[in-house]
C-alpha cells in the first residue's frame, strides 16, 4: 500500500498543521503587504481577536466546498459504477460513505485533535437517532427555516458558542435516500429543502486570528482523514477503482490523498484568506458589538 493512502497519523497530522499554517501565514503577509493602504504592526495578523462567529463562517464556507465537491464525487461514482451507502464500514460491504457520513468522518476528527471546535449535522427528522436535534438547537432550526439564514447563539446547557447554517437537500440523491429509508420519519422532503443545520461549537466567544488558522488546519485534516479511511477500505474492495489523479467523472477513478486535498486545498485558500484579511482590517470593537447581540439566546 502507498504511502499516500495510509490513514494520516498523529505525527503527520502535527506535520501538516505545521505546513497549511505556515504556508497560509506566508500568504496572508503576502497579500497584506500588496493589497493594504495602512501598515500593521508585526503581532497584528497571529494576535487580532476576532469573534467565534466570524471563524464559524469560514469554516462553514470550507467545509462547505469539500461536502459540495464530494456530493458530486458520488453522484459522478454512482454513474461510473461506485457505489455509496451508509453501511459502508461494514466487513463485505464495497462502499463509500454519503456526504452526510462524510462530514461525519470528518467531525470525529476534530474530537481527536487538540481544538474544542466541533462539527455536527443535526435534524429534527434524522435516519439516525443520535442525529437529533434538541433543546435551543432544535428551537433554532425553526428560526432557520423561517428566514433561511444562519444562526449565532451561546447555548446555556452546553456552554458552547454555536453557528447552525442551513443544510439543504441539493440533489435528489438526498430527497430519495431519506423519503425511502425504512428508518425514515419524513418521507416527504423535496428538492432544496432545509432538511437539518451544520451546527459548530465553541466554548469561546473571540478567538485570535492564530486560532482560526489552527482551526482551519484542523478541518483540513479532518477531510483528508476522512478520505482516507475510504481508500483503506477500497482496498478491500472485490473491484476496485483505479486510484490517481482522475476523478469519477472520467470513469471507473478514484483520486489519491494528495490528487483529494490538493483540490480543495486550491478550492478554499483564497476564499479564506481574504475573508481573514478583511476581519484583521475591521474594527474589532464592532466585531464585539454585534458579537454579544448575536450571541444572546
Amino acid at each position: 500500500m502507498s504511502k499516500l493512502n495510509e490513514v494520516p497519523k498523529e505525527s503527520h497530522n502535527k506535520s501538516q498543521w505545521f505546513g497549511i499554517t505556515t504556508l497560509f501565514l506566508i500568504a496572508l503577509i503576502a497579500y497584506l503587504f500588496v493589497t493594504a493602504p495602512p501598515p500593521l504592526p508585526d503581532s497584528t495578523i497571529s494576535g487580532t481577536i476576532i469573534s467565534v462567529n466570524e471563524m464559524f463562517k469560514i469554516l462553514n464556507a470550507e467545509n462547505q466546498a469539500v461536502r459540495t465537491k464530494w456530493t458530486k464525487t458520488v453522484s459522478d461514482g454512482k454513474k461510473a459504477g461506485l457505489k455509496f451507502n451508509e453501511n459502508w464500514r461494514q466487513e463485505g460491504e464495497d462502499a463509500g460513505p454519503l456526504p452526510a457520513l462524510f462530514l461525519r468522518e470528518t467531525g470525529n476528527t476534530l474530537v481527536q485533535a487538540p481544538t474544542l471546535l466541533r462539527l455536527f449535522l443535526g435534524s429534527d427528522f434524522p435516519i439516525v437517532a443520535a442525529n437529533l436535534l434538541k433543546g435551543a438547537q432544535r428551537k433554532m432550526l425553526d428560526e432557520i427555516r423561517a428566514t433561511k439564514k444562519p444562526q449565532f447563539f451561546y447555548d446555556e446547557s452546553t456552554k458552547n458558542y454555536i453557528a447552525m447554517f442551513p443544510d439543504y437537500a441539493v440533489s435528489m440523491g438526498c430527497v430519495d435516500c431519506h423519503n425511502k429509508h425504512p428508518n425514515s420519519s419524513k418521507t416527504d422532503w423535496h428538492l432544496n429543502d432545509i432538511m437539518g443545520a451544520t451546527t459548530w461549537s465553541f466554548p469561546k466567544e473571540f478567538v485570535s486570528t492564530e486560532d482560526v488558522l489552527k482551526n482551519i488546519s484542523y478541518l483540513r485534516s479532518g477531510f483528508t482523514t476522512a478520505y482516507a479511511s475510504y481508500l483503506k477500505k477500497v482496498e478491500t474492495f472485490k473491484q476496485k477503482p483505479e486510484i490517481g489523479a482522475k476523478w469519477p467523472d472520467a470513469g471507473f477513478f478514484m483520486p489519491n490523498l494528495e490528487v483529494f486535498a490538493e483540490t480543495y486545498e486550491k478550492t478554499n485558500s483564497n476564499p479564506s484568506l481574504v475573508e481573514l484579511t478583511k476581519l484583521i482590517y475591521s474594527e474589532p470593537t464592532v466585531n464585539k458589538k454585534n458579537d454579544r447581540e448575536a450571541a444572546s439566546f
